[in-house]
């Protein structure tokens, strides 16, 4: 089922097939260390072994979510964010939540514990923990969630005891890198939103709440510096909200401008290409210019996947 969801979709072409490529293993020039990736026509930079040993030291690599990250009419932009850096599958781990599973924590715990990822993208996690809520009934319950991804130690679901899932936390100072994305969601009369008091009765007062929501995440920066939050309200906006609907996108030396269609679906789950190759590069973007590695991983630049463009 994992293939299935992986690599078919509404969208059957060559580039999503090209995501479903063979296993490669590579060799060290120098001391033989063989390294196993999957193979795409984007990723040929992962057979000179030791470029690949040195995007490799980013990860581990956790990526949780739901629909968005899902990928559900493509392949999912975290597993292209993975090729990219040269990751086996045994140095990768997803989690794509709906509806009422989406608070099942046991996963989550599980795969933060046994992975112990270095580096953790969550773009549409906040969204979908405090979605259709009013920001100051939902600013508790943001930073527990946000709490158990950058395993922090005083999270009540956090063990970092020396008999705890998370004694490596506080033995070896470890600290993830989670990059969140700010919160977009639109519920002014929203007749599924159950009790009916969660409802908006105007898509100002739900964007203020939005709002309020994504500077509160910016404030959280500040007790956890390893938290990085990025601009998705302000692409959604963007293509949604404003005369012209268009992104601007400006990455690796590429400016391009998108609208809705160009990228999503329906105008939030993406399009093969260029949807989630777009969400994969302004990730990738965002890890090249703003996260700064240690030892192995220092100085690495992760190549960015070359865009369909008309």
């Amino acid at each position: 089922m994992r293939i299935w969801y992986r690599c078919v979709g509404l969208l059957f072409t060559a580039t999503l097939l090209a995501s479903c490529a063979a296993t490669t293993t590579t060799s060290h020039p120098v001391d033989g260390t063989k390294i196993t990736y999957d193979s795409t026509s984007f990723n040929n930079h992962c057979r000179d072994a030791k470029v690949a040993m040195q995007l490799r030291a980013m990860g581990p690599l956790y990526a949780i979510g739901a629909s968005v990250s899902h990928g559900l009419f493509a392949t999912s932009f975290p597993d292209w964010i993975k090729t990219q850096m040269c990751l086996s599958n045994d140095a990768f781990e997803d989690d794509y939540f709906f509806l009422w599973l989406l608070k099942s924590n046991g996963r989550i715990l599980k795969h933060l514990s046994t992975l112990r990822p270095k580096l953790i993208v969550a773009l549409d996690f906040p969204y979908h923990y405090v979605k259709m809520q009013r920001a100051d009934d939902a600013k508790d319950t943001l930073k527990h969630y946000l709490g158990i991804l950058l395993m922090d130690c005083d999270n009540k679901a956090i063990d970092c005891s020396d008999e705890g899932a998370f004694s490596f936390v506080r033995k070896e100072n470890f600290k993830p890198i989670v990059l969140a994305g700010t919160i977009y969601y639109d519920c002014a009369e929203d007749e599924r939103v159950s009790p009916p008091e969660r409802s908006f009765k105007t898509l100002e007062q739900c964007r203020r709440e939005n709002i309020k929501l994504n500077q509160y995440m910016y404030e959280l920066k500040k007790d956890y510096p390893n938290l990085h939050v990025l601009p998705v309200y302000e692409m959604i906006m963007a293509l949604h909200h404003t005369k012209s609907g268009i992104y601007r996108y400006k990455v690796g030396g590429i400016e391009a401008e998108f609208k809705k269609g160009d990228l999503f679906v329906d105008g939030f789950h993406p399009w093969t290409n260029p949807g989630t190759h777009v969400l994969a590069n302004l990730v990738i973007d965002w890890i090249n210019r703003k996260v700064e590695f240690e030892g192995e991983a220092r100085g690495a630049k992760i190549p960015y996947i070359p865009l369909e463009l008309k």
